[in-house]
């Protein structure tokens, strides 16, 4: 359906890191172009934070993202956690011998 005479704003996304994805346009809703409280700048930082997601989700085979996190993404947080404490562990064991 074309409608006459309305304008949409439309942030554009170049080289989004993806090996899908080229380029990614977002359509702004209207109520966010009305406040004052958000600038371009936050608009950017979400959909970088969108682009993250997906890219993050295609690196892992397409899984949905349920929640706030996906479990592969808890489970790399609790690994890198897990390593870090083993790793700083060992640094204090050797500092006191």
């Amino acid at each position: 359906m074309i409608y006459k005479g309305t304008q949409k704003k439309m942030i554009m996304l170049r080289d989004t890191g993806s090996k899908y994805f080229e380029e990614a346009y977002f359509i702004i809703r209207e109520n966010a172009v009305r406040r004052e409280s958000i600038s371009e700048t936050d608009m950017i930082k979400e959909a970088n934070r969108i682009i993250g997601e997906t890219v993050f989700r295609s690196a892992y085979g397409g899984e949905a993202v349920k929640g706030k996190g996906s479990s592969v993404c808890r489970l790399l947080w609790y690994t890198a956690g897990l390593l870090s404490g083993i790793g700083l562990s060992f640094i204090a064991v050797m500092l006191v011998r």
